[in-house]
Order: structure tokens, then sequence, then C-alpha cells
């Protein structure tokens, strides 16, 4: 787990450059539009590798806590990165742009997956989940829930 949380930082790094190189994009340029491109690939390439890692940890199981919340804290800081380098591509509105929008839409894609993944372990980080979980499914069993069809 430790090998994952180097390859998060390391990511973080990358993130980082994507958001700078969005950042100094002027609307005029195709040099700059290509620099964003390089940019925005190198940091989207080894997201979608850390997605399959990360959809991996969550599919397989319990993971010591405290790796899992080194993995969590820091997919955190990319997934941030990554939300503020789409809304400053949006702003200057880069996904209209050949060059840059087949990045920021894969980007897009797999922040969107990420963003599935960091649900899921908070899930596993909560101590107390198992227990709502399993009391919300008792009531459920006794018949003391309401379908969502009768509330209007």
């Amino acid at each position: 787990m430790s090998t994952l949380a180097a390859s998060l930082r390391e990511f973080d790094a990358q993130a980082a450059s994507a958001l700078a190189a969005v950042e100094r994009m002027s609307p005029a340029g195709n040099q700059t539009r290509h620099a964003l491109e390089r940019a925005l690939w190198g940091f989207v390439k080894p997201y979608w590798a850390m997605l399959s890692i990360v959809e991996g940890v969550v599919e397989c199981g319990p993971f010591e806590l405290d790796s899992l919340k080194a993995i969590h804290s820091t997919l955190l800081q990319i997934e941030q990165i990554a939300d503020e380098t789409l809304a400053a591509a949006r702003k200057r509105d880069s996904s209209n742009h050949s060059q840059t929008a087949g990045a920021l839409l894969s980007l897009q894609g797999c922040n969107e997956r990420i963003k599935d993944c960091m649900v899921a372990l908070e899930s596993m980080l909560d101590p107390h989940l198992d227990d709502v979980m399993a009391g919300a499914l008792d009531e459920h069993r006794r018949g003391e829930t309401v379908s969502l069809d009768a509330i209007h």
C-alpha cells in the first residue's frame, strides 16, 4: 500500500502541473493549447491507471485502516485538483478546442469514477456503517420502512 500512496503523491504533482497549464493558457495560441494538451494527458493517463488500482482496493475488501486513510487523503487532494482543472478549463472554454477536448473529457470521466471510489473508501473507513446498514435491513425486514412510492 505504501507504493500506492507514493504513486498518489506523484500524481498529485502531475495534477498540479495540469492545473497550472490550464491557468496559464491564453485564449490565443495553438502552441499554448498544445502545451496544455501535453500537461493534461500527463495527468489523465496515470489518473486512469490510479483509478483501476483504487477500484481494485475497493473491490478487494478489508485493508489496513492507516493505509486506507493515506490513500483517501491523497486521492482527495488529487480529486480536488482535477475538479479545479476542469472548472478552469470550462472557464477558458478549452473543451471546445480539438487539441484539449479529448484529454478534458477523459479527465472528466475518470474523475467521476474516482468520486465513486471515494464514496466507497469513505464507507470502508466508517466503523459504524456496518451497524447502520444492519439496523436499516432489520427495520426493512420488520416492515418498518415505507416505500418511496408512498412519499409524495
